[in-house]
């Protein structure tokens, strides 16, 4: 039994060590886009198999007046790719801690680039395949699509000044 528990013990550390070495490996960009800048942030999270539940209701406005509108597999290339504008992708989970703390910085930023800029948040436990293609470094991970191409890319909590200041060239 104490031989079991020591290997299991091992097998946790060497994962928690390789997880880290990939998270601070450089983000490469999303298959079928074209150059992604990427900003690693310090609050990276690796992924977890978890169930998803307490996400806030989507398309339907916030407290603050906010608009987060929630994708999927099967949504995501009418709402986020064939989309006119700019638009936020969060690729989080309800489990995930920087994910909580980033939701009311997006419901911020969408309420004042209302009309400017939508806010989507796909949720990894979810939406799999969506995840496995653009999420592979951390949660949250967030990226800024225009016209249907990834133009940047952050993984980890990122402060509002920070994600005003990577948007702002693509916000009208």
């Amino acid at each position: 039994m104490k031989e079991v528990l020591l290997s299991f013990i091992f097998a946790l550390v060497v994962g928690s060590i390789v997880n880290g070495l990939n998270q601070s490996a450089p983000n490469s960009e999303p298959p079928g886009a074209g150059p992604v800048q990427t900003t690693p942030t310090q609050e990276s999270q690796p992924q977890h198999d978890a169930p998803s539940t307490d996400r806030p209701s989507t398309e339907e406005p916030s407290q603050t007046g906010a608009q987060l509108v929630e994708a999927n597999d099967s949504s995501f290339k009418s709402t986020v790719l064939q989309a006119e504008g700019p638009v936020l992708v969060e690729f989080g989970a309800s489990w995930c801690v920087p994910c909580k703390k980033m939701a009311p910085v997006l419901e911020e930023l969408s309420s004042e680039y209302s009309g400017r800029l939508k806010v989507v948040h796909v949720d990894v436990d979810v939406s799999r395949t969506l995840c496995d293609q653009y999420a592979q470094g951390g949660l949250p991970t967030l990226i800024l699509f225009n016209h249907g191409q990834a133009r940047k890319m952050i993984v980890g909590y990122t402060s509002k000044q920070e994600l005003v200041k990577n948007i702002q060239p693509f916000v009208l």
